[in-house]
């Protein structure tokens, strides 16, 4: 079971377990339900406001409103998942935009996804 706090509403807390992402009320009460249609099991879980960022093994999978707005699939084991606050520019190079994505893998790659794309890879 993978837990986050929902960053949006602060009395409610959401979660994953299998394919499967919720919220809960703070009595408990289910509040919302989305059954990713990847095979992978949730692994890792980032909520911000109305976006979910999830990542199993090797994919990566944005969630904006419960609409698929986004996947990516990783060469390697993702470790960790972060999310960049929004207006952070990951690179010079790179115009502010929706908060991306950074994926930690187990090929000591650190890889920026943003909606459409993978925007920058390095080496850790």
């Amino acid at each position: 079971m993978v837990r986050a706090r929902c960053f949006a509403a602060l009395h409610q807390r959401c979660g994953a377990q299998g394919q499967s992402l919720f919220g809960v009320s703070k009595k408990g009460k289910e509040v919302f339900r989305l059954v990713a249609p990847s095979t992978e099991a949730v692994q890792h879980l980032v909520v911000d406001e109305l976006h979910l960022y999830t990542g199993g093994e090797v994919s990566f999978q944005l969630y904006a409103n419960a609409k698929d707005a986004g996947f990516y699939l990783a060469n390697d084991r993702i470790q960790a998942l972060a999310v960049l606050p929004p207006g952070v520019k990951p690179h010079p190079a790179l115009e502010p935009r929706a908060p991306d994505a950074v994926l930690a893998c187990a090929d000591r790659q650190l890889r920026v996804v943003g909606r459409p794309r993978m925007h920058l890879q390095s080496i850790t």
